[in-house]
């Protein structure tokens, strides 16, 4: 007779939660940055709001005089164009550009690091570091945007303007970077968490 024979597979598997955390705050943040980039929202006042890529107003463009001195034609519905074009608001849409681009590598290196295991480790820190740059990135279009914005014509005599929602969501977007590059770079392995998978064949 033939003897029975059991064949036992073991499988180890490495869980890092600090990475993890990562990577989930790493792609939160990427989506959220799509949404900034293409949203109008950055600067508005009444009748008015801009972004990177559209400025929205209704009535005239440019107002001559102080808004709170000319009724402002606020039942004329808002119509979007074209932002207009001037090398601070290129640079701006670079930045966020450049930022979203390098976001979205640095997740790809953390996510195959994760996948890979020990061997691809140093993925982590090329991730972190990325994100890093990303974040850098993101602070200078943020800082740019208000401190120009404000000046060009379109917002010169509209008092009352105040910072949209799509420039607020790039800070909350700028935190989620630092943070993630951050877990990704110093945070410790020893908290990995080994468990087992074990298969028997007979």
């Amino acid at each position: 007779m033939e003897e029975d024979r059991t064949e036992t597979t073991v499988t180890t598997r490495v869980i890092r939660p600090f990475k993890i955390i990562a990577i989930i705050l790493a792609i939160i943040g990427a989506i959220l940055l799509i949404v900034a980039i293409a949203s109008s929202v950055w600067i508005r006042a009444v009748g008015f709001y801009q972004g990177l890529w559209k400025e929205c107003f209704n009535g005239t463009r440019v107002l001559t005089t102080p808004s709170p001195g000319v009724p402002l034609p606020t039942g004329e519905p808002i119509t979007c164009y074209k932002a207009m074009s001037s090398d601070w608001l290129h640079t701006c849409q670079a930045f966020e550009v450049v930022a979203l681009i390098l976001t979205i590598i640095g997740i790809i290196c953390a996510i195959v690091a994760q996948v890979k295991g020990k061997s691809y480790s140093h993925f982590y820190k090329i991730g972190g570091i990325l994100l890093i740059i990303a974040a850098l990135c993101q602070v200078i279009a943020l800082a740019v945007f208000p401190a120009k914005a404000i000046q060009e014509d379109i917002v010169l005599y509209r008092t009352n303007w105040e910072l949209g929602w799509g420039y607020g969501m790039g800070w909350g977007v700028f935190l989620l970077q630092v943070v993630a590059g951050i877990l990704l770079i110093f945070a410790p392995d020893k908290q990995e968490i080994y468990y087992s998978e074990k298969t028997y064949y007979q």
